[in-house]
């Protein structure tokens, strides 16, 4: 909150996003990773759509469809989610987004992404060759963990950023779903639209407070506000999905004229008259 002027409606507040762009970084080092990065314009998306009991995550689904309509990419679900296919996807991905549940395990609340049928650990985070200029994870606590003396949190983004990623999006608590399917979606119409990383989450968490909800408790910030960008703030190029709908349409609409067209212009058989006919 920027000033002390109280306002009724909680749309209305006055919250420092509404002023300024904010990033952060584990540290100095992190803001200049050498690491190479991958940048054929790749985005990899990791969705677990039901948790262990096999209850539904229909937020989860709703992102990946929300995601699906605005980028050109490859969507991996459920049982084809595992650690085979993270390593792959983080090699080979400009943008990788997993969408699942996360927790804090174990006594030293080990951070720990639950895929399909497998458990990945902060620990078993291993070397990679190349890596995503851009990690989101899109669940609970990614941005949490324990809290180490002279270095800080140890979390999963820390751990994706150690193996060289120059910046994550990471959830500081338990997500909202529904708000962290919306703003992930419009995070990459913003990316799509040109502008960096952190801009985009920034101008994602806008649209939230800008939008109509259904309750003004909405607007508080534990819905929108969740998600950080943490790391160098760059430019990250992806391919905008193919709207067939619009492509069959024009086409449709080619087809009928060019027919119009034949039929108004169709050479008219000339008729004989009488005389002619004799």
């Amino acid at each position: 909150i920027t000033d002390g002027n109280y306002k009724s409606s909680i749309a209305t507040w006055p919250f420092l996003i509404k002023k300024n762009t904010i990033t952060y970084a584990f540290s100095l080092q992190t803001l200049s990773l050498k690491k190479q990065v991958n940048s054929d314009k790749k985005f990899t998306g990791l969705f677990i759509t039901h948790q262990n009991n096999n209850k539904p995550l229909k937020a989860v689904q709703d992102e990946a469809d929300a995601i699906k309509k605005r980028l050109t990419g490859k969507f991996v679900f459920n049982d084809k989610v595992n650690t085979q296919t993270f390593n792959t996807a983080f090699e080979e991905s400009t943008v990788l987004h997993i969408g699942t549940h996360a927790y804090l395990s174990g006594k030293n609340q080990q951070p720990t992404l639950s895929f399909d049928k497998e458990q990945l650990f902060l620990f078993e985070l291993g070397a990679q060759k190349q890596a995503p200029a851009l990690v989101v994870l899109s669940a609970c606590r990614t941005a949490d963990g324990l809290l180490a003396n002279g270095e800080g949190i140890i979390s999963l983004s820390r751990g994706f950023n150690a193996l060289g990623a120059p910046a994550t999006i990471a959830g500081l608590w338990n997500v909202n779903d529904v708000a962290a399917s919306v703003i992930t979606s419009n995070l990459y119409q913003h990316l799509l639209d040109g502008e960096s990383g952190g801009e985009a989450l920034h101008q994602a968490k806008l649209d939230w407070l800008n939008q109509t909800q259904s309750s003004d408790a909405l607007y508080l910030p534990y819905y929108w506000d969740s998600l950080i960008y943490m790391g160098s703030d760059q430019q990250i190029e992806l391919k905008s999905a193919t709207n067939w709908w619009w492509i069959i349409g024009i086409g449709t609409g080619l087809s009928i004229i060019c027919s119009a067209y034949f039929i108004l212009n169709k050479p008219k058989k000339k008729k004989l008259s009488t005389q002619q006919i004799l």
